[in-house]
């Protein structure tokens, strides 16, 4: 807005006086001072003064006589107005007549005053140069306006999403960004044309629900929806639309503006996801009901009975094959059957028996799948599958001893549901029903004597190598750890020698059903000699965790055994053996255990020892630790430390991550990893969370009080706490004592805690999200969530575990976890946060992808109170400037290997030609450039020091897709494995200069790939 002049300025007006006669002129200014304005006049009276004045003196106003020797006041007016075309421009004269002025104003004269009237002139100059300030001002606005209208449209004009705003009164479109082209195939003309396509375009299930809600956005409500709609070529599309209602002075809505967004990619994963999540909780609960299964047909029931329920099957059967594997007889089925069984016994019994899918798993000896019944026009069974509602099918064939005895069967109602991961899956579940399948084969009470004690109704000596093998295989396949307890009760043969075996009978029973209580369902116990028994600890990740066990079998053998009048109290040795590190097969690993028995017995009976002797070492030092920590708090030994998280996008501090450390008098500094599985043994970790609260409270208060704007500091919450019954109340007063807001404190849960008692934690996160206070996922992928369970927890955000990022760039698995969650997680509309970020390359890796902040090394170690808050003073902030960089410069050729003469010619002539050229020596650098920068093609040079080139490329085809790949080859035979992996070989014969015109095609040709398959333009 430019200023108005006030009435009496501190700056002079500058007049432009054009006036012949010394007497009109002294009369004109004397006028001009008379008005209390301060003036400064330069009087001129030629054309060609008038034109200079123009120029050198800048006017803000001219006064000019009409009549003028060999000028006139209109050839004045015309060269003012090209000059400064807003210039007032005021005619002073005592000759103009009323038709003269008339033609005067209508060529652009601002008034006139006559002579004889100068009194006039004062008033008139203020109007003049008030309302040429207004004009150029409203100039302005509208140039600013028409600037900002355009700049608007480009940006609209470039987004991916549909910007659109709708009128209530007429119902027709107001705008409609260009992005409607690309997601709906549809020009935007065709929806102005037709307000009504919006609708008509909408999946017919979806439309009922879609126009509810756009009736209630009509009242006031968000409209906020996720439907389908259909391409005209028939192709469906997930769309998300969100509009909030737009209303006039009265409070009446007027329009509807809205962004809608094409979220197919997000919920083909989101249902990949829940598929995979599905398939897992089939794999666990089968697992289950084996180790309670009794007979073959009891479990076949329940393998189906959870397929369905838990798997979410259409329908599941399994099928008995006959001796002569001629035919299969249903023997189990659950779900939606429908007389299904029936209509294809007689297929089974047919000449075309080979076609059905049941029968083909059985004659192949592997899974069969058929991703798509509708277009298996060679089953016989097509239709009736149809009728159903099935759409996809596996068979799974079950054997035992090599030969295929029975089929399982599983039909889901969609269509493409059995990807390569669910097949893995369902194959090792086939596996393991097998495995029951085997064992349940003999006659049921050979079979329990063969392999359960009669006495305790244990797992006897055969059957506990046979599980613990079995465990074994698992544990290698998954990298998990195994323990083998051999426990022997102290001082027993006194029982039955004294007393009688009967006695002592009664007394392993108690102490059998005592250790089983003990145990989890999926641990393994068997007693292994007269009194004797021996555990296998499965999935145990610490040692602190296995020794707590350990702590509670002696604890529960401890307790008195009552027997007719007798009381015994008795004790228990415990030797270890760990899995892999004590031995890798069973006998070695039960040798290995006894070997520690023994060795407990030697020091003192009533205690445990490890194989290895820094086991040993270890419990000792936890022991130590939960001996010096219980006096942590009281000694003021507790510190706060703080990591802070930062915007990938703009670079900003977000928050801060309080961690909790501690330097003991007698131990010196001691590792979060040793203490806290401690405290959360002894109980301790309760009063410690609350202190961890409390403190991070004080600093944001004393960050306040120091006038730093506080930022939000996120607090690890333990699975102790989580189960306590008065949570929300005891961070609530924690809360109002501080005085802090409770969306200044973020509350970290890990995705194991979270997934222990997941019905029961969402009412008690339900009651925090109400406070206030920020919710978050922490160490995100290491557990096994439910996507239904994790849309029902109100979070706001979840972390992607560091063990994830620390390979982001190199691992292809590692790379599509973490995209995985990341779409996952905004499908949620969940904030992302990856930990442990260490390196330039892992930062752009997940800048590209999509992850919104990022905590670790890379950015700031975590530090104490004073560090921190000097951060915070200096401002400091993640630089981001390479992540822009990257994004706008051209896509390059990296080439790797070590440098010779052929890569060094490669190099200067791809420069030659403009390219962009990156290079590196080895394997892991390049993996650092691809993560970096936009790189079209990787050039490799065969023989690489760090990976076999074929593992390289591999590795970035799954990285990075849509880059070219190519190597480069010196010699006529190529190496089987890169025509395997479909790489493509690039001959050094056509770095001849004479063949260089072949090279430039070759690489353009790569080029073309990568640019349609990433789509930005060149």
């Amino acid at each position: 807005m430019i200023a108005i002049r006030p009435a009496e300025p501190t700056t002079a007006i500058r007049v432009l006086l054009l006036e012949d006669l010394d007497a009109d002129a002294g009369l004109t200014i004397r006028e001009l001072k008379r008005s209390g304005a301060s003036y400064d006049v330069l009087r001129v009276e030629t054309r060609e003064a008038f034109a200079e004045a123009l120029t050198t003196f800048e006017p803000d106003i001219v006064l000019s006589d009409f009549s003028l020797p060999r000028f006139d006041g209109l050839s004045a007016l015309h060269i003012a107005q090209q000059r400064y075309p807003d210039i007032p421009f005021v005619f002073v004269s005592g000759t103009i007549g009323e038709e003269r002025a008339v033609e005067a104003m209508r060529r652009g004269a601002t008034d006139y005053v006559l002579k004889e009237h100068l009194e006039r002139l004062g008033p008139v100059v203020q109007r003049a140069l008030k309302e040429s300030a207004e004009r150029q001002a409203r100039r302005k606005a509208e140039e600013d306006l028409t600037r900002t209208q355009q700049r608007l449209d480009a940006i609209l004009g470039s987004l991916v999403d549909v910007v659109w705003s709708r009128s209530i009164a007429t119902g027709e479109l107001v705008y409609l960004s260009p992005g409607i082209e690309a997601i709906y195939r549809r020009s935007t003309d065709e929806f102005h044309r037709t307000p009504s396509l919006w609708l008509d375009v909408i999946h017919v299930d979806d439309r009922a629900d879609v126009t509810r809600r756009f009736d209630a956005a009509l009242q006031g409500d968000i409209f906020d929806a996720e439907y389908r709609i259909a391409r005209p070529n028939g192709e469906i599309r997930w769309i998300h639309d969100r509009a909030h209602a737009v209303r006039d002075d009265t409070g009446t809505v007027i329009r509807l503006d809205g962004l809608a967004r094409d979220i197919t990619d997000r919920k083909v994963l989101a249902v990949r996801i829940d598929r995979l999540s599905r398939i897992r909780q089939v794999l666990g609960d089968i697992n289950g009901a084996m180790l309670r299964a009794t007979d073959r047909d009891a479990l076949l029931q329940e393998a189906c009975r959870i397929a369905v329920e838990s798997g979410q099957m259409r329908m599941a059967w399994v099928g008995i094959a006959s001796a002569d594997r001629s035919q299969i007889r249903p023997a189990a089925c659950m779900g939606h059957e429908a007389g299904y069984l029936e209509a294809i016994d007689d297929l089974l019994m047919a000449p075309e028996r080979n076609q059905v899918s049941a029968y083909r798993a059985l004659l192949q000896n592997r899974p069969f799948v058929c991703n798509d019944i509708e277009a298996d026009t060679t089953s016989p069974s097509r239709q009736a599958a149809l009728d159903r509602g099935y759409r996809s099918l596996i068979a799974l064939p079950l054997m035992v001893d090599n030969e295929v005895v029975a089929v399982f069967a599983l039909y889901a109602a969609e269509a493409n549901f059995f990807d390569e991961d669910e097949i893995q899956l369902l194959s090792e579940l086939a596996g393991d029903i097998s495995f029951e399948l085997g064992w349940l084969a003999t006659e049921e009470r050979l079979q329990f004597l063969a392999y359960y004690d009669v006495l305790t109704g244990l797992c006897n000596r055969q059957f506990l190598e046979m599980r613990l093998l079995q465990e074994l295989t698992h544990a290698q396949s998954r990298h998990e750890t195994i323990e083998v307890l051999s426990i022997d009760l102290d001082n027993f043969k006194r029982i039955n020698d004294s007393i009688g075996h009967h006695v002592g009978d009664v007394v392993l029973k108690t102490i059998a059903t005592r250790l089983t209580q003990c145990l989890s369902p999926e641990d393994v116990l068997a007693r292994y000699g007269a009194d004797e028994f021996v555990v296998v600890l499965v999935h145990r990740e610490r040692t602190v965790e296995s020794s707590r066990m350990i702590r509670r079998i002696l604890e529960t053998v401890a307790q008195p055994v009552r027997t007719g009048e007798h009381e015994f109290t008795l004790t228990a040795s415990i030797g270890v053996s760990v899995f892999p590190q004590d031995g890798t097969d069973g006998p070695t690993l039960l040798r290995n255990a006894d070997a520690a028995l023994h060795r407990a017995k030697d020091i003192g009976r009533n205690g445990f020892q490890f194989y290895a002797q820094e086991m040993n070492a270890a419990v000792t030092e936890s022991l130590v630790l939960d001996a010096n920590v219980r006096r942590a708090l009281e000694r003021d030994e507790f510190a706060l430390h703080f990591q802070p998280k930062a915007s990938v996008h703009d670079g900003a501090v977000t928050g801060f991550e309080a961690l909790l450390r501690w330097t003991s008098q007698e131990l010196g500094p001691v590792s979060p990893a040793k203490f806290i599985p401690i405290l959360e043994d002894n109980g301790l970790i309760v009063p410690i969370g609350e202190w961890v609260l409390r403190s991070a409270c004080e600093q944001i208060n004393a960050w306040r009080d120091a006038g730093i704007f506080p930022l939000p500091i996120a607090v690890n919450l333990s699975g102790v706490q989580l189960q306590q019954d008065d949570l929300d109340r005891r961070v609530e007063a924690i809360l109002t004592e501080t005085g802090v807001d409770a969306e200044l404190i973020e509350l970290e849960i890990t995705e194991t805690v979270l997934m222990r008692d997941p019905e029961r934690v969402i009412g008690t996160l339900r009651k925090l999200r109400q406070m206030g206070v920020r919710l978050s996922v922490d160490d995100f992928g290491t557990g096994y969530s439910s996507l239904s369970y994790l849309r029902s927890f109100p979070l706001d955000s979840l972390k992607i575990d560091r063990s994830f990022i620390s390979d982001v760039t190199t691992n292809p698995d590692a790379a599509l976890i973490a995209r995985t969650i990341i779409s996952m997680a905004h499908s949620l509309r969940l904030k992302v946060i990856a930990e442990g970020v260490e390196t330039g390359p892992q930062l752009a890796f997940l800048a590209t992808n999509g992850c919104d902040e990022i905590q670790g090394f890379h950015f700031a170690r975590p530090a104490d109170s004073f560090a921190t808050t000097t951060l915070l003073l200096d401002g400091r902030t993640l630089d981001i400037s390479l992540l822009r960089s990257a994004g706008e410069a051209l896509p390059a050729v990296l080439i790797i290997g070590d440098e010779d003469t052929a890569l060094t010619t490669l190099a200067a002539v791809l420069r030659d030609d403009g390219r962009r050229v990156l290079s590196a020596s080895t394997a892991s650098a390049g993996f650092e450039h691809l993560a970096s920068e936009r790189i079209g093609l990787v050039l490799a040079n065969h023989g690489i020091s760090d990976m076999a080139t074929p593992e390289l490329l591999d590795r970035v085809k799954d990285l990075y897709p849509a880059t070219a790949r190519m190597v480069l080859v010196r010699t006529a035979n190529v190496d089987p494995a890169l025509t395997a992996a479909g790489i493509e070989t690039l001959g050094a014969s056509l770095l001849d200069p004479e063949r260089r015109d072949a090279l430039r095609r070759r690489i353009d040709i790569a080029f073309d790939r990568y640019y349609r398959s990433s789509g930005p333009k060149r």
